[in-house]
Formats: C-alpha cells, sequence, structure tokens
C-alpha cells in the first residue's frame, strides 16, 4: 500500500500497520497526526520533507490530558527525510506528546537530516534522526538503529534528542554526524535525567569550535551502563560530556575518556579497537559524504567477533528495572554466562549457514538473521504449507526476521531453503 500523504487531526486513535510513505515535499511532515493515541508499526516512511520543523518523517504533536492512551512506533523504517528547524528539528520523526509515554522499538532511523537557514537559538532542539519533546518519562527505546543522520544546524543531537528522561536500551548509533560553531554539539543528547544500557556508538563525528561529544547528559545524574564507544571523532576528548553526578559503569571505549568531576566511574574498558571488536566496521567516521561511503555504511556489520574485549565484561541487566533479557535481534542475554557489552550479544553456541556465496544467516530463538544481503534485496518467508508469512526488503546488509517456533522456507532471490526456529 503506497501513500504520498497522510494527515490525522483531533480524533481519538490512530492506528497505521505495513504503509509505505514516500517522497512527500510540503510545509507539514510525511504522516502528521495529533490524536489520543498513535499506533505506527511495520511503516516505510521514506524521502519526505517539513519546511515548517517538526518532524520531516513523522510529526505527532498531542497536548491532550488523557494519560492511558501510548504513543507506539515499531519495526519501522524511517529513512531519508529531512526538515527544516522552525524551531524543532527530528529529521526522522519529532514527537510533542504532554502526558503520554512514548515507546519506540525495533525501528531505523537512516540517513535523516535536520538543517536551519538561519541562526539557532538555545531554545532550538535538533534530533538528525528523532526528537521527542514530553513532559512525562519516555521507552524504553529499543533495538534500534540511528545511522547516517546529520544535524546541519549548530545544536545537540545528531541521531537523536530528548526533552524527557527516557531509557534507551539495545540501540546502535553509527555515522552520525554534527557540527557547531556557538554552542556545543552531540550525538545523543539527553536534557533530563537517563539511562542507557547496552548500547553501541561508533564512527560518529561531532566536530565544531564548541565542545563535541557523543553523548551529552547535561550533569542530570543518568546512568550509561554496558555501553561501547569507539571510532567516535570530536574536537575535544571524551565520549560522554557533562556526566557529573552520573554513573558509567562496565562501559568500554577505544581510549577516549569519560569527563566529569564527580560521575561514578567503575569497571570500564579502554583497550577497544574497531578491528578487534566488530564483524566489518565502517571505515570512516561521521554521516557519508558520497556513494562509497554510503555503501561501505551499509555493509557494515557491528555484531562482535569473538577477540572482542567486550565479551562477558558486562553487568547483568535481566532483573528488574531493566528486564533486558534479548539483544537488539533478539539473541538471548546473557551467552556464556556473562553480558557482553554493546547492543548485540555474541553468539557462541549459532552457527552460520548460507544460501548463497554471499548471504548468510542464523537462527535464534526468536527468528532469523540475515548477513550479505543486498540493499533492496527481497527476503520472503513461507510456512511449510507454503502460504506466505512475510515478506522483507533489505535496507542494509543486516536483516532480522522475528518469528516463533516452527519449520519454514526462505527464499532470497531465486534460492529457497529450509531452516527451523528452535
Amino acid at each position: 500500500m503506497a501513500l504520498l500523504f497522510f494527515t490525522v487531526f483531533e480524533i481519538n486513535a490512530v492506528f497505521l500497520n505495513a504503509v509505505e510513505l514516500k517522497t512527500q515535499n510540503a510545509k507539514y511532515s510525511g504522516v502528521s497526526i495529533s490524536t489520543g493515541g498513535i499506533s505506527i508499526e511495520d511503516c516505510i516512511i521514506q524521502n519526505n520533507s517539513s519546511l515548517a520543523g517538526n518532524g520531516g518523517g513523522i510529526c505527532g504533536i498531542d497536548t491532550s490530558t488523557v494519560s492511558t492512551a501510548k504513543i507506539t512506533i515499531s519495526r519501522c523504517q524511517i529513512l531519508e527525510n529531512s526538515v527544516l528547524l522552525s524551531p524543532n528539528g527530528g529529521g526522522g520523526a519529532y514527537l510533542s506528546i504532554l502526558h503520554k509515554p512514548v515507546s519506540i522499538d525495533g525501528c531505523s532511523f537512516v540517513g535523516n537530516t535536520a538543517s536551519t537557514a538561519s541562526p539557532v537559538s538555545v531554545s532550538f532542539k535538533g534530533g538528525g534522526g528523532l526528537l521527542v519533546d514530553t513532559a512525562i518519562y519516555s521507552g524504553p527505546i529499543k533495538n534500534c538503529i540511528f545511522r547516517d543522520n546529520y544535524l546541519n544546524a549548530d545544536i545537540d543531537g545528531a541521531a537523536a534528542y530528548f526533552s524527557t528522561a527516557v531509557t534507551l536500551q539495545n540501540c546502535l548509533f553509527t555515522n552520525n554526524s554534527t557540527e557547531s560553531v556557538n554552542f556545543q554539539c552531540s550525538v545523543l543528547n539527553l536534557k533530563k535525567k537517563s539511562a542507557v544500557y547496552n548500547s553501541t556508538f561508533a564512527q560518529n563525528s561531532t566536530l565544531g569550535a564548541k565542545s563535541g561529544r557523543v553523548i551529552n547528559l547535561n550533569n542530570l545524574a543518568s546512568s550509561v551502563i554496558n555501553c561501547l564507544f569507539v571510532g567516535n571523532v570530536s574536537n575535544n576528548t571524551g565520549n560522554i560530556a557533562n556526566t557529573n553526578n552520573s554513573i558509567i559503569k562496565n562501559c568500554a571505549t577505544d581510549g577516549d575518556a569519560f569527563l566529569g568531576t564527580t560521575a561514578s566511574l567503575s569497571n570500564n574498558l579502554t583497550t577497544i579497537t574497531a578491528t578487534n571488536t566488530f564483524e566489518i566496521p565502517s571505515t570512516f567516521s561521521g554521516a557519508p559524504i558520497s556513494l562509497v561511503h554510503k555503501e561501505a555504511s551499509a555493509v557494515a556489520n557491528w555484531n562482535l567477533k569473538s577477540t572482542s574485549p567486550a565479551i562477558n565484561k558486562g553487568l547483568d541487566l535481566s532483573a528488574s528495572p531493566t528486564l533486558i533479557i534479548t539483544d537488539i535481534v533478539g539473541n538471548t542475554r546473557p551467552q556464556g554466562g556473562v553480558f557482553d557489552i554493546g547492543a548485540y550479544e555474541f553468539q557462541t553456541q549459532t552457527s552460520v549457514d548460507r544460501i548463497s556465496a554471499s548471504v548468510r544467516f542464523r537462527t535464534t530463538k526468536s527468528g532469523i538473521e540475515f548477513f550479505g544481503l543486498n540493499i533492496a534485496d527481497v527476503v520472503t518467508v513461507f510456512d511449510v504449507t507454503g502460504n506466505v508469512v512475510t515478506t522483507k526488503t533489505a535496507n542494509d546488509s543486516n536483516l532480522f526476521i522475528n518469528l516463533s517456533n516452527g519449520i519454514y522456507l526462505i527464499r532470497v532471490g531465486n534460492i529457497t531453503t529450509k531452516v527451523i526456529i528452535p
């Protein structure tokens, strides 16, 4: 199903499922919604733009006081959208929800841009990929990919900006970039006391005259646990800025420091490199500036390799209140008895099979993970009677499809093979 523009105002609920919204250039976003409840699932939102701020791909604004309705976005691809700040950004999505929690699960924010044609002020809010502007706690934001997003606007949040307290877990931030002249810049900006668990930050760029950091905690007693920082570039040292009164533990870096005079630091590693940690890391920092960079970012594989010092060095977060029992693609945590650091849990007992010379896959307890796909490859899953279970189009070289226990036939191109989900 394909739509060019979708706008809903002042109704009780909106539910979008398996909708494709592409190439809408308008004053407002590709999806512009003001409602008592929003649910967007399995949608592709691509190449949309807004000339009036408030999100290029999605604009969700809700000022109602009904607190029971939730805002959920699940398994969506939010790709190559753009916004002109006025004053709010959110190249991929802007969510301004006063009295409801926001939950985002399994989404990809890729290649989105937020920019401005005029000087900004400290009241402006960035978010190259995502801007969440709520009055209450949001989250969890989990199992999401933030890649190749760009913020061209002298403010915070190349990948994401949260003005509310938020929990992020099992998220991947790679090759996002921003620059600053007058104000400090970051990849992830957290304006309230928040928590970031088991996430990977690699090959991001925050350059400019003012301080550039991967995460800006704004000295608000936040927690960063089991996170991985590799290959990030800035004009200043330090992967995390304004860490006063915060807890940073069981994290791993490539030698760069965590800055803050009163931060609680424990069990952090400084022996990580891209080559000893990731299967196929990208070889450049920041958002792609050429087709070669874009292709390299798309085929990068951020799974841990067997030599990674991050394996079995994490803190167990399976108990309440975190309740993290899987990684970004649904693999069980922990493997080998101890949590790994980063978004991906190293698979110690799962073999990798081949569909073709280039395409590989492995099964997990929650589905199938593919490697080596070409962009736009179509993967179709059938049950044993020949009925189509699902069809997915690859956005980069890796693809995960959630499946329940059973026997399936999977087809990539003209090649079909049988798999068993245990």
